[in-house]
C-alpha cells in the first residue's frame, strides 16, 4: 500500500515573519500611550445605579488582553502589571483581580478586522468547541467520557484576503452550525462576493441569505442530496437555483474538480485560523462564570489577539518545488 507523503512547504518571507513572532510579546503591543492617558473611567454617559466605575473599558480590556497572551491568572497578572508599571516608573493603580473578572462579562468588544466597508470579502466560516470543564484526553482514554464533560462552541468567520476574524458568536454545544450563520452575516455589512462553508451549511435558509446579499455560495451539497424545487406552492424558492447549480457540476465534473473550479479550498484557511486559535491560546476556556458574556468575552478577546497577531505578519509559503523554480 502506497503512503502519501506530505508536500514541503518553503516560507518565502521568514525574516520579516520572524520578527512578527518576536514583536508579539512587546509589551507596548497591548499597553500604549492611549492607553495610559485613558486609564480611569471618564463617567460620559448615563448615570447608572451603584457605585461610579473606577477604570475605563480600554484599562480593562488591555490587563485582559495581557491575561489571554500570557496565559496567567487574574491574581497572576495584576502581579505582573504591578511590577510593569514600577520598572516603567508609572504611577497608575492597577485593579483588583475580582474587578477584572467582574468586568469581562459586560466589557464591551469590537473585532479589529473588518477592511474598508465597501470593500467586497471572501468569507470563510467554520465552528469548534472549547473545553470549560472536563477530564484531560488520558483519563480519557483510559476510562471514557463522563457526563460533566462539558463544551463550548465557537462560530467564526474570517475574511480569506486578510485572514482576520470579522465575526464570532458562542453557543451551547448543541447548537448546530447553520443556526448561527444567518446572524454572523448580518453583523458584517461589507458586500460579500463569496462564502465557503462544509456541508453541515448547506440549508435552504443560508442560501436564500446568500442570494439576498448576491453572494457565490461556495458550500458542497450532503450527500445524497437531491434537487430542490425552484417553487414551493407558487412562490420562488431563494438560493435553490444557485444550489442546484452546484449540484449539477459537481454531477458532470465530480466533486473534486468542483472545489478546485469554484475556489471551494480557501475554506482551509478557516480550518488553519481554528487551529491558530487552539494551538496558541489553548483548547480551554479560563472562564467558570455563566453570568453575563464572561465565557463570550473571553473567545472575543483571543480573536482580538489574534487578529492582532495576524496584522504583525503572516508566513508566505509556497511549495518548496515552486520555491526552487
Amino acid at each position: 500500500m502506497r503512503t502519501r507523503t506530505k508536500e514541503p512547504y518553503r516560507v518565502l518571507n521568514w525574516p520579516e515573519y520572524n520578527r512578527a513572532l518576536i514583536n508579539r510579546g512587546a509589551i507596548e503591543l497591548w499597553i500604549d500611550e492611549e492607553t495610559l492617558k485613558n486609564w480611569f473611567d471618564a463617567h460620559s454617559g448615563p448615570r447608572r445605579a451603584g457605585r461610579p466605575r473606577i477604570y475605563s473599558n480600554a484599562a480593562i480590556q488591555a490587563i485582559l488582553l495581557m491575561r489571554i497572551v500570557f496565559g496567567v491568572p487574574y491574581r497572576a497578572i495584576t502581579g505582573t502589571m504591578a511590577s510593569l508599571f514600577r520598572m516603567m516608573g508609572v504611577t497608575l493603580v492597577i485593579p483588583h483581580y475580582t474587578t477584572l473578572s467582574r468586568r469581562l462579562a459586560t466589557l464591551p468588544i469590537e473585532l479589529p478586522g473588518l477592511s474598508s466597508p465597501d470593500e467586497p470579502l471572501v468569507l470563510a466560516i467554520d465552528s469548534t468547541g472549547f473545553k470549560i470543564y472536563g477530564e484531560g484526553e488520558w483519563k480519557v482514554r483510559q476510562h471514557g467520557v463522563s457526563k460533566r464533560r462539558t463544551w463550548r462552541k465557537c462560530h467564526i468567520v474570517i475574511d480569506v484576503k486578510t485572514l482576520k476574524i470579522v465575526a464570532l458568536e458562542s453557543t451551547d454545544n448543541l447548537t448546530h452550525d447553520c443556526e448561527v450563520a444567518e446572524e454572523l452575516l448580518e453583523r458584517i455589512p461589507n458586500p460579500v462576493q463569496a462564502f465557503a462553508a462544509d456541508g453541515a451549511y448547506d440549508t435552504a435558509a443560508i442560501f436564500r441569505k446568500l442570494e439576498e446579499r448576491q453572494c457565490q455560495p461556495l458550500i458542497p451539497p450532503r450527500e445524497n442530496a437531491v434537487v430542490w424545487p425552484l417553487e414551493i406552492k407558487g412562490e420562488p424558492n431563494p438560493g435553490a437555483a444557485q444550489r442546484n447549480a452546484i449540484l449539477e457540476c459537481i454531477a458532470k465534473v465530480g466533486s473534486e474538480i468542483w472545489k478546485k473550479m469554484s475556489g471551494y479550498h480557501c475554506r482551509s484557511l478557516v480550518e488553519n485560523t481554528m487551529y491558530r486559535l487552539k494551538q496558541l491560546f489553548g483548547e480551554r476556556l479560563f472562564s467558570r462564570r455563566k453570568e453575563g458574556d464572561t465565557q463570550h468575552n473571553e473567545l472575543l478577546l483571543r480573536a482580538y489577539a489574534l487578529n492582532i497577531w495576524t496584522d504583525l505578519g503572516m508566513p508566505k509559503s509556497v511549495p518548496a518545488f515552486a520555491a526552487a523554480a
